[in-house]
């Protein structure tokens, strides 16, 4: 799995008036990688961590990887 797009990550959070903490929470993972994902310091994070913060969102894990099409536009 490729590296999410944190600011997306953001974003979908803050729309949805989440904390870092309570998102984090939601998904059970630590607020710390949360943060790092957020910050585009995590390479390549689990995919089961990025399921769980997608599914705490509400969107298919595959929303917050940016497409390889997307990134060669970019």
């Amino acid at each position: 799995m490729e590296r999410p797009d944190g600011e997306l990550i953001r974003r979908e959070r803050r729309r949805r008036g989440l904390t870092q903490a309570q998102l984090a929470r939601k998904a059970g993972v630590a607020e710390k990688t949360l943060k790092r994902i957020e910050a585009g310091h995590t390479a390549t994070p689990h995919p089961t961590t990025i399921a769980a913060i997608a599914g705490a969102l509400n969107l298919p894990p595959e929303a917050l990887i940016p497409s390889s099409a997307g990134a060669a536009a970019a």
